[in-house]
């Protein structure tokens, strides 16, 4: 079905199980996605594992709450060809693609995330090399205060790259409304802090915000 509506190939060379409840889980391995004809690499994507628990009732009255999100061993790579046209341009009807919901007005939200061993490179002949962001490790999870806290350590281009911080609550974050928040991130020897409050993510007035930079 995949390959029919994208053109493109795909296959699941592992394990694939779908069970459906209050709770829809999704487990695959050996996941892959293939480029179209002109790029230079067979894969898009490729996943060693893939893990997804969602809300099943979300689907319908929303947002979309993903209760866990795990992945370990993937490699994706995103390409723009001389013309501009990215790999990531999929060929779907006309029809079709006005059908697809708008993802960005769709809100979703993801209450833990277990991400290991992830490579994502974008390549352009509009920059003199490749963007390579390799993820060691990205974890988040529901604490009991009814906040996300969320850990990341990586490389981009091989400088080191982390993140910490926490957001919430959970409930602030369903309403879109009263948004805490407070992170501290490092790129290679840049530091950058910032905390505040978000007060409606749909019409925000008057939104309280601190941000520091440090560098040597």
């Amino acid at each position: 079905w995949v390959s029919d509506k994208t053109g493109r190939s795909f296959v699941i060379s592992g394990e694939f199980s779908v069970n459906l409840g209050r709770e829809t889980v999704v487990v695959a391995d050996g996941i892959r996605f293939g480029n179209p004809d002109w790029a230079d690499k067979a894969e898009m994507v490729e996943i060693g594992h893939l893990e997804l628990r969602l809300n099943t009732w979300s689907l319908i009255r929303g947002p979309i709450e993903i209760g866990f999100v795990g992945v370990d061993d993937a490699d994706i790579r995103l390409l723009r060809r001389t013309d501009g046209e990215p790999n990531w341009a999929l060929p779907l009807a006309k029809s079709e693609a006005a059908s697809e919901p708008d993802v960005v007005g769709s809100a979703f939200l993801v209450r833990e995330i277990d991400i290991n061993a992830v490579r994502l490179v974008y390549e352009s002949p509009e920059r003199t090399g490749p963007l390579d962001f390799k993820v060691q490790e990205l974890h988040q999870r529901h604490r009991a205060d009814d906040t996300l806290e969320l850990n990341l350590a990586g490389t981009l281009n091989d400088r080191e790259v982390r993140l910490q911080g926490t957001v919430g609550t959970w409930g602030a974050l369903l309403e879109h409304k009263n948004i805490e928040y407070e992170f501290v991130g490092q790129f290679d020897t840049l530091s950058v802090s910032s905390k505040g409050l978000i007060d409606d993510l749909a019409d925000l007035r008057r939104p309280m915000l601190e941000f520091a930079i440090k560098c040597p």
